[in-house]
């Protein structure tokens, strides 16, 4: 995994271009904060308002005194509870800038791959914005996978989608998920350029190395 700077960022972009390869983006929470959608913080402070005795009983087994982190409070709730704490905020977010700027470079024919590890459909819906309607993959639900039907222009839901069958929240289910996924879904992007934005590390813990594990061989950038 290489960290880069907004120009080196740009660099590789223009130098995949020459080469004829795409890009692909990996996306992570903190693309959709400013659409309404709290980051993994938000969600444990909501989980610690909403239910005191759950997160004071996590608070008390956490060693070191450190608080829960996010997926150990996705764990201590019901499946219908996650998918209601998640839905509240999902159903009322709204479109950004980074969403339009993606949407932008797939137009464009820059990017032809956006995954994400969001439960909101809103890069879809800025991509509509825009008449653009790439595939819409669930990996989180999918049996069967085939990379020859994958559509030019396609956005992979890594951990499921708000409207899907399967929310995947916890470490167990995310980690067991990886390994699932990363067979069939390296060589769908291995021939592009990788480049992760906005992730967050306190929601989807070690997110970077599971990209990194679907990705691979290719270069991750972020």
């Amino acid at each position: 995994m290489q960290r880069a700077n907004l120009e080196e960022v740009l660099e590789a972009v223009q130098n995949a271009r020459k080469d004829t390869r795409k890009v692909s983006l990996l996306i992570g929470a903190g693309c959709s904060v400013t659409a309404g959608i709290p980051l993994a913080a938000g969600f444990v402070k909501e989980i610690e308002t909403t239910y005191p005795m759950r997160y004071a009983a996590l608070k008390a087994d956490s060693r070191g005194g450190h608080p829960p982190s996010y997926q150990q409070c996705m764990a201590r709730l019901a499946p219908a509870e996650r998918r209601g704490l998640m839905a509240k905020y999902v159903e009322k977010a709204r479109i950004n800038w980074a969403h339009i700027g993606m949407a932008c470079l797939i137009r464009a024919g820059i990017v032809d791959r956006v995954l994400t590890v969001n439960f909101d459909p809103l890069i879809v819906r800025a991509c509509a914005l825009l008449n653009e309607f790439p595939g819409v993959y669930d990996f989180a639900a999918s049996q069967a996978f085939d990379s020859s039907h994958v559509a030019d222009r396609a956005v992979f839901y890594l951990h499921g989608q708000q409207s899907g069958f399967v929310h995947l929240q916890t470490a167990v289910q995310v980690e067991q998920h990886a390994k699932r996924l990363a067979p069939v879904a390296a060589p769908t992007i291995a021939r592009v350029l990788p480049v992760c934005v906005a992730g967050s590390t306190r929601r989807s813990g070690s997110w970077r190395m599971r990209a990194t594990m679907v990705i691979s061989p290719a270069k991750l950038i972020c």
